[in-house]
């Protein structure tokens, strides 16, 4: 049996692409099991003591030896004990049976491909140098705005689900089952936290994540978060580096905003200005490392980021899953508001159903909402179904969202939406986009919200609290109120953003009319109602820059793929 795992590595020089055989993971002493892993652990130490404990002689301090023998001790239970971003592959080489699994939150990717010879592992999709695209992935595309986690682009490579084990036996059979459940469930409602117990554990988990980091880089856009983490961090690190993009078109205030945040917290502040050529260039540039479409607006000035920080810092500080945990996405806000049309007897629920039909789309998008189930109108943090512009038909976002909704179904509104969020959203564009193109620019990326000691104060958190009910701020802003400045946490919304809907009405125009008029499109997607679409935003006669993104950020990455 032939396995092979597919991976990049890179030097100081050069970035080479190579196929890695089992032979260059670690193998154990009797040479019984090899491991491979991408990623880090957390608790390595700890195991590590609880293996010497256990009168087991470790010949040094690899994370894959770690892992082998605790394997060996404990055997499929050590999955659960885990604590990190991690995707590793053991290979028993006298059962010929072989395991590989990802963390629970899918910070790191592992793709695989079953072939007549055995089955390739790689952690990036770009190794494989798949062609054949696959359809049904396209229609999701359409749907989520990205590719959900289990599926990929490309016909006949899989992604291994995060949280899950993927073992390979026989030379032929594969099975996939879950080990950790994502699933967030509010505190009772007796309040857990205290504002003293946050910032405490955040402290902690940003000096200890920041060890061995001299220099570290953030990207402020003036949210309250990545200012308190900001804050916390200049006193953990010897040079603390802010960043700030600038859109062209944006408020001014937003410049003059930011750097008085950056002076009165004593960082060094880059400032760069961004284009709306720039953005698109970057826009293309990410797609060529990404190898799948991601429409998410924020994803050019991420490569920008990590493209800028690139050997300027040892580390980054990401503020990934703070949302979804904390509840401050500003979908489960719109969705708190609508609770009163929601609460309403049947009949009003059907009267305002059938205003919906001929209310104009915003309106409309709010009523249904408002009047039914979640899980009949909510495939997590996307505001629109696109599948209607693709020239054929393939299955419902609810194949997808509906076993999930299934899991959930005895949860209040905000825990479902959560859940929803931390298992698509977060997985399959925020965390793979942030891994991907970090990685592209070799830059180290630290998560403090994802850490074990955060994600467990989040489930302490009441539904009250993340919501800011029972207090004008939520709890993350109370418990940061003496690092962050009061105008931080009192201004309203002063963040730094796209504004997009103003660059494809002018400079962005004629770029993503060409692209709806280029003929390697034609094929997917029905051309004449994507050009109306961009007419009608042009002429202000509607909102579509989203949905017009969501369709040019396909075919760049059709173009991109048919280059290679």
């Amino acid at each position: 049996m032939r396995i092979e795992v597919r991976n990049q590595v890179k030097n100081k020089d050069e970035k080479k692409e190579n196929l890695m055989g089992m032979e260059q993971g670690y193998t154990s002493i009797d040479r019984k099991y090899t491991c491979l892993i991408d990623g880090s652990i957390d608790n390595l130490d700890q195991l590590a003591k609880k293996l010497k404990k256990a009168g087991i002689y470790l010949k040094g301090d690899r994370p894959e030896e770690v892992v082998i023998e605790l394997y060996r001790f404990s055997g499929t239970g050590i999955w659960e004990e885990l604590q990190g971003h991690y995707a590793m592959v053991i290979y028993n080489h006298k059962t010929e049976e072989l395991t590989a699994l990802r963390d629970p939150y899918g910070a790191k990717q592992l793709y695989y491909r079953l072939g007549h010879q055995g089955i390739e592992f790689g952690t990036e999709l770009r190794t494989f140098q798949p062609t054949a695209l696959n359809k049904e992935a396209m229609h999701q595309y359409f749907s989520f705005h990205y590719v959900p986690e289990d599926g990929t682009p490309f016909q006949d490579v899989y992604h291994v689900p995060s949280g899950c084990i993927l073992t390979y036996k026989n030379g032929r059979d594969v099975e996939i089952l879950p080990y950790a459940d994502l699933t967030l469930i509010h505190g009772s409602s007796h309040s857990l936290v205290t504002p003293c117990r946050m910032r405490k554990v955040m402290t902690e988990t940003i000096y200890d994540q920041l060890q061995q980091a001299q220099k570290v880089g953030i990207r402020l856009t003036g949210h309250v978060s990545d200012v308190a983490l900001a804050s916390i961090t200049k006193y953990a690190t010897s040079e603390l580096k802010a960043f700030f993009f600038h859109c062209e078109g944006t408020d001014s205030e937003e410049e003059k905003y930011i750097q008085k945040v950056a002076e009165e917290l004593e960082m060094k502040l880059t400032y760069l200005n961004v284009t709306p050529q720039a953005y698109i260039q970057a826009t293309k540039e990410a797609l060529t490392h990404l190898y799948t479409p991601i429409a998410d607006r924020e994803m050019p000035l991420q490569f920008l980021f990590f493209q800028t920080v690139s050997n300027k810092v040892d580390a980054v500080l990401s503020l990934d899953g703070g949302k979804e945990l904390f509840g401050y996405d500003h979908a489960y806000k719109v969705q708190h508001r609508l609770e009163s049309i929601a609460n309403r007897t049947n009949a009003t629920r059907r009267r305002l159903l059938q205003l919906a039909k001929h209310s104009p789309n915003r309106l409309k998008r709010l009523l249904l909402q408002g009047c039914l189930p979640l899980s009949s109108h909510y495939p997590g943090n996307t505001e629109f179904d696109l599948s209607t512009l693709l020239n054929w038909k393939g299955s419902s976002w609810k194949n997808v969202t509906n076993p999930l909704y299934k899991e959930i179904s005895d949860l209040d509104w905000l825990e479902q939406m959560q859940t929803i969020d931390l298992n698509l959203r977060l997985k399959a564009s925020t965390l793979l986009q942030t891994n991907v193109l970090s990685k592209a620019n070799n830059v180290e990326v630290k998560r403090p919200f994802l850490d074990e000691k955060i994600v467990e104060i989040a489930n302490d958190l009441t539904k009250a609290e993340k919501l800011g009910e029972r207090k004008k701020k939520p709890l993350l802003m109370e418990a940061f109120k003496h690092d962050v400045p009061e105008y931080v946490r009192s201004s309203k919304k002063k963040t730094s953003s796209v504004p997009l809907a103003k660059w494809l009405r002018e400079d962005l125009y004629e770029d993503v009319h060409r692209l709806f008029n280029d003929p390697i499109a034609k094929e997917w997607i029905n051309l004449d109602m994507a050009n109306q679409m961009l007419l009608t935003h042009r002429l202000k006669k509607g909102e579509f820059s989203q949905e017009i993104w969501t369709v040019a950020v396909f075919i760049m990455w059709l173009k991109e793929r048919s280059r290679t």
